[in-house]
């Protein structure tokens, strides 16, 4: 038995999904976010996050597709599956 390699990720795995330019529904201003739960973004589904201008708890749903990434890329505003506000 082998140790100490890395496993390889599964084959059409969605690692995290990137939303740019979004509007900030708390600032007003375009956040990018990233969704890394399980599953796809859905676009009739509600998202929290902890806006990185106010401090403020808000929620959205996605207006636009999102594109898979590999991994978060620094900077982006997190977001999770929320129920809707």
């Amino acid at each position: 038995m082998r140790t100490g390699l890395p496993k390889a990720p599964l084959q059409g795995a969605i690692l995290a999904e990137l939303l740019k330019g979004e509007s900030c529904p708390s600032c007003g201003q375009p956040h990018d976010f990233c969704f890394a739960g399980a599953g796809p973004l859905c676009m009739d589904a509600w998202y929290a996050f902890t806006c990185p201008e106010t401090g403020e708890v808000a929620f959205l749903q996605p207006l636009t597709g999102a594109a898979t990434v590999p991994q978060p890329p620094p900077g982006t505003v997190t977001l999770t599956a929320a129920d809707a506000p």
